[in-house]
């Protein structure tokens, strides 16, 4: 007796399941960004934390054509959560 019906049939539905979770991934991508993508920095320009902020973000720069790091240096990080929360 062989249960190796049973493992393609879940081997299958796997499959199934990534595939529709890949292509509901991309349906869902094409409209991206609907609005402005920033990357708010709580440092001023120039630091350790900017270089660290700029370089995941470079990427999306060159697509969207604009720098989307914007520094919020002050108030031990609160000028930058308030910038946050008024989005």
């Amino acid at each position: 007796m062989n249960d190796y019906s049973d493992q393609k049939i879940s081997f299958r539905s796997l499959l199934v399941a990534a595939a529709a979770i890949l292509l509901a991934g991309l349906s869902a991508a094409r409209g991206f960004p609907a609005k402005p993508v920033t990357m708010v920095v709580p440092n001023p320009p120039g630091g350790l934390v900017d270089a660290s902020a700029r370089l995941p973000s470079q990427p999306l720069s060159r697509v969207t054509g604009r720098s989307v790091v914007d520094n919020k240096g002050g108030g031990s990080g609160n000028v930058a959560y308030d910038t946050l929360v008024k989005r």
